[in-house]
């Protein structure tokens, strides 16, 4: 493939398009650009967009956007760290086919030029599988998975030892930092399905210091601007209303945007929460941001709910298990954690308006 594309004068020999050479190439191959859209397409050399913050909204966000933005860890309620001993090991049983007894196992996949069409054919297909190297010693693999897993060395070693103690499991075929990364990721998983129901999570603040944040400098500054695409990928012609903290509107769905361009008179402030700036810790690593803040007034023009909101333009049953957890861990997140401030937490579905949710929050 690599030869005809350097023979057709796509690309050199640095695997680099030649001058014209991505025309040649579409011109070559169009069927692998169907369905390819403009506005999907981006280019490096492409000044980033910019959405502007208005100073006089983000006043009336600023304690609310401050509350939120408060550094926070995640605590497991276990009685003891055997709760913890038992689901890890419980993970390996039933994951233990993972480890691979002998050999190596790849992927082949071929690829198919015809027509001027390319595709390619999975000709085997595996699961994630844990191969025996070792590359580590035992301690120095005790150590890094440790920290990985946040449970003790000693915890570790007694699950292992039990594993082969059983002839389930023996571990020392299998020491390297590949089984450590899939070992991590799938016990994070593994946690994620269990503790919900199980056992309970707590959070709690771990620092007084705010900023900066996805909207302020290190000083509590106000940024005058910040990348649009932390706030939407597709952008929508005209202003929105007065009390949006943004002068642009930039959204990343229908549903979205429809929040947006929403005008609700009880609301003093509303903003789209930057991507991946409120990081809400979650059970097994890894963050989560809710998609909206609102602050409502009552009748006296006073405050009288600091909410934010999870959009979803899907149905209850439509929403993956994964969307349901890390919507449970917004709710227990605004619910337990000390802000100082009253924060209260909703989900908005398909078929349900952001005034409809403004006013059940407002009842509750």
């Amino acid at each position: 493939m690599l030869e005809r594309l350097d023979n057709e004068g796509i690309i050199n020999r640095k695997n680099e398009f030649k001058t014209g050479g991505f025309a040649k190439l579409k011109e070559l191959y169009p069927e692998v650009f169907k369905g390819l859209k403009d506005d999907k397409i981006r280019t490096t050399d492409k000044a980033k967009k910019k959405v502007t913050i208005r100073q006089g909204q983000y006043d009336e966000l600023k304690i609310l956007w401050e509350t939120i933005s408060q550094k926070s860890v995640l605590e497991y309620k276990f009685g003891e760290e055997q709760d913890f001993k038992r689901l890890f090991k419980a993970y390996l049983v039933e994951h233990k086919d993972q480890f691979v007894q002998s050999g190596s196992i790849t992927e082949q996949q071929r690829l198919i030029v015809e027509k001027n069409s390319v595709s390619y054919r999975v000709e085997h297909s595996i699961s994630t599988q844990i191969l025996p190297f070792r590359m580590m010693g035992y301690k120095s693999f005790l150590t890094a998975l440790s920290k990985e897993l946040a449970l003790s060395i000693n915890t570790l070693h007694t699950v292992f030892s039990e594993l082969l103690n059983e002839g389930l499991l023996d571990i020392n075929h299998y020491m390297s930092q590949s089984s450590i990364r899939v070992i991590k990721s799938g016990f994070k998983d593994y946690l994620m399905s269990q503790v919900f129901g199980q056992f309970k999570i707590n959070y709690k603040k771990t620092t007084n210091r705010i900023h900066p944040t996805a909207l302020t400098s290190i000083n509590g500054t106000l940024t005058s601007s910040i990348d649009s695409a932390n706030i939407g990928q597709f952008q929508e012609s005209g202003t929105p209303p007065d009390n949006y903290l943004y002068d642009e509107i930039f959204y990343d769905s229908d549903f979205e945007l429809r929040n947006i361009k929403s005008a609700i008179k009880e609301i003093i402030v509303y903003a789209k929460i930057p991507s991946k700036s409120i990081r809400i810790p979650l059970v097994g690593g890894g963050t989560y941001s809710p998609d909206f803040a609102y602050v409502v007034k009552d009748n006296e023009g006073k405050t009288a709910l600091n909410l934010i909101v999870e959009s979803k333009g899907k149905t209850e049953i439509d929403l993956s298990d994964a969307e349901r957890k890390k919507i449970s861990h917004a709710a227990a997140f605004f619910a337990g954690i000390d802000h100082g401030v009253t924060i209260k937490f909703s989900k908005q579905l398909s078929g349900k308006s952001m005034q409809d949710v403004i006013k059940e929050a407002l009842r509750a």
